[in-house]
């Protein structure tokens, strides 16, 4: 496995190439399913809240085909067909609440919204191109982080963060299957990752991906009544249709804000994020297919994350 570089904007260029859980120790007995990750990063059900409503109606699992009308295209992201996108008001329960609205302020003064998710207790997985980009002058300067937020709603009290870190990889050479990144959180988070939890984040091999429905919510700036867009939690289901690699390719439904949103399985134990959300159809064209995208969580990636959380 070769590690992968990364950069934040608080230290030097550090490669990762760390240990991970994993389910083929020899200490562990028992058949190992494909259904079951190769490996993973644990999460946390935080504190028990309010029975949300929308989470055993909207999840879902298994390997329900789906056929869909063809795309609305859009540049990074896209509606597939009819938009089939469905608003989250119970955001205080789990798992929306493990998902954040990222307001992001670039060193050039630039705005933009995006979405984030728990990884562990003081550690947000985003989209690289949520904390460095062209269009950000380099660096977000600060990003305002609201765990759960429901439109003028907010369950959590706002984080501003400024430690970001990301692969060189994105950094350098903007490779889109290196787009995912961490916001560094200190520990005034830590009231809140109490009670939110986070997700548990898993490698999975290819017979466990292909044809799974997968699930995503977060933050696109084309919905909403309140003021501002990007700021309603918004949710859509659907099938992995092929992976490579480093990506996933699903059609599921997503829109300009919603880049760094879990893509995740839902599992007898818990959540399991396998992918971070970043493109639209243009990512899959040389498939001759019509999908939105994410980078796949790896053994390399999930070494990435790992290091990340353990970061100080």
């Amino acid at each position: 496995m070769t590690p992968i570089d990364t950069s934040s904007n608080d230290e030097p260029p550090m490669s990762f190439r760390l240990g991970s859980v994993s389910n083929d120790d020899p200490s562990e007995a028992g058949e190992i399913s494909v259904h079951d990750p190769v490996a993973e990063i644990q999460g946390n059900a935080g504190t028990p809240g309010p029975e949300g409503f929308s989470a055993k109606d909207l999840i879902v699992r298994g390997t329900a085909p789906l056929v869909r009308p063809p795309p609305q295209k859009g540049p990074n992201e896209t509606l597939i067909g009819s938009d089939d996108r469905t608003r989250i008001f119970d955001t205080d329960s789990a798992p929306w609440r493990m998902i954040c609205s990222l307001s992001i302020r670039g060193s050039n003064g630039a705005g933009f919204v995006g979405t984030g998710w728990f990884a562990g207790p003081r550690t947000i997985i985003t989209a690289g191109h949520c904390v460095h980009e062209a269009g950000l002058g380099g660096w977000a300067a600060q990003i305002e982080v609201r765990a759960g937020r429901n439109g003028q709603d907010e369950p959590f009290k706002k984080l501003t963060c400024k430690r970001f870190s990301t692969t060189d990889r994105w950094k350098t050479l903007r490779d889109p299957d290196y787009d995912y990144a961490a916001i560094h959180l200190d520990s005034n988070a830590d009231e809140i990752t109490n009670v939110t939890g986070w997700f548990s984040t898993a490698v999975m091999a290819d017979p466990g991906l292909v044809r799974q429905r997968v699930n995503v919510s977060g933050y696109p700036v084309d919905k909403g009544t309140t003021n501002p867009k990007g700021s309603e939690q918004w949710f859509h289901a659907s099938q992995v249709l092929t992976v490579t690699p480093l990506r996933l390719f699903y059609d599921v439904d997503t829109v300009a804000g919603q880049s760094g949103a879990p893509v995740w399985l839902d599992t007898d134990n818990g959540p399991r994020v396998v992918g971070i959300h970043a493109y639209g159809v243009g990512a899959a064209a040389h498939l001759g297919m019509t999908a939105n995208s994410a980078p796949r969580i790896t053994l390399a990636v999930l070494d990435v994350i790992k290091a990340w959380i353990q970061k100080p």
